[in-house]
C-alpha cells in the first residue's frame, strides 16, 4: 500500500507542475462495491457470492475536445474483491478477499447543460489495472470451533499464486455535475482473468460498481 500511495503522489506533483496553467485537473474519491464473476466448467461460484465494499479516490484529467466532448483519463487507488458464504453438513465458511489496484480509465466525455449552472454527463473508456496489494481472511466453523485465518494476497502466474497482476476491462459513468462539484455512479466491467489457477477452465473476472464524488479545479 505505501508504494501505491507514493506513485500517487508522483503522479500528482507530475500534473501539477505539467499542467500547471490547465483548468481541468481535479480530485475524486468515494464508494467501491466490489464483486467477481467467477466459474469454470463445472459450476457458477459466484453465484455465492456477496459485494465487498471499499473506497476510490485519485486524480482526474479533462482534454477538451469541443463544448461538449472531451477525452478524460484518471489514475485512482480502487479497492475491489469479493465476500462468500459456504455451508457443508457441520461446517460454514465465509471468505473476505480484498485487492488494491491502481486504475487507469480513459474514457471520452460529454455533458449536457441542465440549466441553472448544472449539466448531465456520460462518460465509457477502457481501463487498465495494476494489483499493488491485497489480504484476505477466511473464517471455518466446524462443530462450533471456529478458525480464522489471514494472509497477504500473492500476485504471480503461477498456480501457487492467488492473483494475476494485470486487469483490464471497460468503464461505464454518468452523473450531474453542479459548478466545480460532479456527483457520478459508474460500473467497471473487468474482461481480464485474473485467477491464477487456470485448470477446469477456471475464471475470474472483477466487477465493481464505483459511487463518487469529484472536485473539478477551476471549472
Amino acid at each position: 500500500m505505501n508504494n501505491a500511495f507514493r506513485f500517487l503522489i508522483i503522479v500528482a506533483l507530475f500534473l501539477h507542475y505539467g499542467f500547471s496553467d490547465a483548468q481541468n485537473i481535479g480530485i475524486r474519491g468515494g464508494l467501491n462495491l466490489a464483486t467477481m464473476l467467477a466459474k469454470d466448467n463445472d459450476q457458477r461460484y459466484s453465484d455465492n457470492f456477496s459485494t465487498n465494499s471499499g473506497i476510490h479516490f485519485g486524480l482526474t484529467y479533462e482534454y477538451a475536445l469541443n463544448e461538449k466532448a472531451s477525452i478524460a483519463p484518471e489514475i485512482l487507488l480502487s479497492n475491489k474483491g469479493m465476500k462468500y458464504d459456504f455451508a457443508e453438513e457441520d461446517t460454514q465458511t465465509s471468505s473476505d478477499s480484498k485487492l488494491y489496484y491502481i486504475d487507469i480509465p480513459v474514457m471520452m466525455k460529454t455533458r449536457w447543460d441542465w440549466g441553472n449552472d448544472k449539466k448531465i454527463f456520460g462518460a465509457t473508456g477502457p481501463y487498465l489495472g495494476i494489483g499493488v496489494s491485497g489480504q484476505s481472511q477466511t473464517t471455518t466453523i466446524t462443530q462450533g470451533e471456529k478458525v480464522c485465518n489471514r494472509k497477504d494476497v500473492r500476485w504471480g502466474n503461477s498456480e501457487s499464486d492467488d492473483w494475476r497482476r494485470l486487469d483490464w476491462g471497460w468503464t461505464f459513468a454518468g452523473g450531474i455535475q453542479v459548478e466545480e462539484v460532479e456527483l457520478g455512479l459508474s460500473y467497471d466491467l473487468g474482461f481480464a482473468n485474473i485467477s491464477a489457477y487456470r485448470e477446469n477452465g477456471t475464471i475470474a473476472r472483477n466487477r465493481v460498481v464505483k459511487v463518487s464524488i469529484a472536485y473539478q479545479f477551476g471549472q
